[in-house]
């Protein structure tokens, strides 16, 4: 019988140094740090998915998880330490936790289904035998994070804690995206999207999270909601678990966030700003962290911390933070030009994190690469937002998306894909810019940032955006310096 839910995972018993796990669709940020959490639980973990691209690959490697693939024989043969599954093989584990990339008509669903095997969702599986006895600290909203995980483990440690987390990104200095730790706090990134295909839920409404940071809330992924009420609706489910007791969230997105909130059942809610910042400034505190968005972000952690573990934090705790890779991360420079790595897709968090690198760099020009990957990036749903949030940029360089997206809102038909070309049209109009052009392939891209190494008469800044590989630009680029931070 399949296992859905927690509910349903009560009648079973996993042992230590015994039991059989398969994560199938491993590969992934989420998958992979829950496969991580489970090894360091003792249980025998093996992990299964159809490509092992870096950074998840090599880390799942690191690790000594057994590693197969999805190809079929008549592939080519299989670099080492890969293996091809087998089908059958799946009778030899005792629960099988599925990837949400697995769709639920695919032949991989049916494989899974028929072999009898009990499956559920990583989320499912983290709540009934990772965090049943812990102090869960969720992390929820539309931008940031990833960030605040990570500023709240440091936070914590300076407190000398020793949390565990799960973090859905690449952390610096080779730390793993996710740790079991040994005090009672735990820190999981809790987004809004998918858990399974047989769990159409968010996985936030699967953690039992004591203490919630609500960074934003904002409309994004077109896929699965068809308007911001829709968001909010899961949100509203969020903040009515019943061991939710203190949110902290931010107070620009009241307007969206205020109305969520039961009657009665949380015991503080509490508002933070980036104007509070300057508190903290008035008791000494510096901060090496540049730009809006981390200032915030670090405002509400600090505010967090305070409140679950009722100690003070130290100001010197602020002077050496660190941010996850692919977070304002200079990559490295090329012919005197520098060369920034950022995650940001959402309109907001875009201007924001111009703002950000302009502030750290105020006498360079600024090229911004912008890939919309995403599938609500890829969408015209944002076609206004993207008039407005490049502005503070000298020159822009937009990669035409080609995948259309698969909007959730039958009503938007023919908003599939963003209108480039007029967005680009329209941006050349407005004459801020020395240079705005629609770029199509990794060669277009290339030549048009080498331009700007022939022609240097101050400092140059180029920022990367985008949530994918940007035509696999990071990939070929070799810098006269690396970087990285």
């Amino acid at each position: 019988m399949p296992y859905y839910n927690s509910k349903a995972l009560e009648g079973l018993t996993l042992l230590a140094g015994k039991s059989r796990l398969l994560f199938f669709r491993v590969a992934g940020t989420g998958m992979g740090a829950a496969a991580s959490l489970a090894k360091q639980q003792g249980f025998l973990v093996e992990g299964v998915d159809t490509q092992f691209f870096a950074p998840m690959g090599p880390y799942l490697e690191s690790l000594e998880i057994p590693l197969y693939s999805l190809l079929s024989s008549s592939s080519p043969p299989l670099p080492s330490p890969y293996t091809e599954f087998k089908t059958k093989q799946l009778q030899e584990y005792d629960l099988i936790i599925v990837g949400n990339v697995v769709g639920k008509n695919s032949d991989q669903a049916k494989m899974i289904e028929e072999s009898g095997i009990p499956f559920t969702s990583f989320p499912e599986f983290l709540q009934s035998f990772c965090l049943k006895t812990r102090r869960v600290i969720g992390v929820a909203g539309t931008h940031g994070k990833s960030s605040s995980c990570f500023l709240l483990v440091q936070l914590l440690r300076s407190l000398g804690l020793n949390p565990g987390y799960l973090i859905g990104a690449v952390l610096p200095e080779g730390m793993p995206s996710s740790f079991l730790g040994t005090d009672a706090f735990f820190i999981i990134e809790a987004d809004e999207y998918d858990t399974a295909y047989f769990q159409k839920t968010p996985k936030f409404l699967h953690y039992s999270i004591e203490t919630l940071l609500l960074t934003s809330l904002e409309f994004d992924h077109a896929d699965i909601y068809g308007s911001l009420e829709e968001i909010q609706e899961q949100f509203r489910l969020l903040l009515t678990l019943p061991k939710t007791k203190y949110v902290i969230y931010g107070e620009k997105y009241q307007d969206n966030i205020l109305k969520l909130f039961p009657s009665s059942g949380i015991e503080k809610i509490i508002p933070y700003k980036i104007q509070d910042w300057e508190n903290w400034k008035k008791r000494g505190a510096i901060t090496n962290l540049k730009g809006p968005q981390n200032i915030e972000n670090l405002v509400g952690c600090s505010l967090l911390v305070e409140t679950v573990t009722k100690k003070q934090l130290e100001v010197n705790s602020f002077f050496s933070l660190k941010l996850p890779k692919r977070r304002q991360q200079v990559r490295g420079s090329l012919k005197g030009v520098i060369y920034i790595d950022d995650f940001a897709h959402h309109p907001s968090a875009i201007e924001l994190t111009i703002q950000g690198v302009k502030e750290q760099y105020p006498k360079a020009l600024l090229s911004v690469v912008y890939e919309p990957a995403s599938q609500t990036a890829r969408s015209n749903y944002h076609y206004e937002a993207y008039k407005k949030c490049f502005t503070q940029a000298n020159r822009l360089f937009l990669i035409e998306p080609k995948r259309p997206s698969t909007l959730r809102d039958v009503q938007k038909a023919g908003e599939e894909l963003l209108k480039s070309e007029n967005l680009v049209q329209e941006l050349q109009k407005k004459n801020m810019f020395l240079e705005v052009k629609l770029i199509s392939s990794l060669e277009q891209l290339e030549s048009s940032l080498e331009i700007l190494s022939l022609n240097i008469s101050q400092e140059e800044v180029v920022l990367v955006l985008s949530n994918s590989n940007c035509l696999g630009f990071w990939d070929k680029a070799k810098f006269d310096e690396n970087k990285t931070r």
